[in-house]
């Protein structure tokens, strides 16, 4: 398991996380999101279009990234790039 705490970049629209839920696909390891917004936590599968949906991600919002899998390294640099540079797509 890797797991890697970050601060979002950008605000992410729901189109842009529409396509790096799908984009996630590519993955075979567990893409897993975990914050905390008004004192509820949240957990999100990013491969879940419907979660990443739900999402409010915005601009400072703290995040602890979750990967697990046999490429969860690789998942865990894509994703973990993927909110500190902003959306690649």
């Amino acid at each position: 398991m890797r797991v890697h705490r970050l601060t979002i970049a950008n605000d992410f629209g729901i189109e842009e996380l529409q396509r790096m839920s799908q984009e996630a696909g590519k993955f075979s390891a567990d893409i897993l999101i975990e914050y905390e917004e008004d004192g509820t936590s949240f957990k999100i599968d990013v491969k879940s279009v419907l979660g990443t949906m739900l999402l409010a991600l915005r601009r400072g919002t703290d995040i602890l990234l979750r990967t697990k899998g046999k490429d969860e390294e690789e998942a865990i640099h894509w994703i973990s790039d993927t909110f500190e540079r902003g959306s690649r797509t």
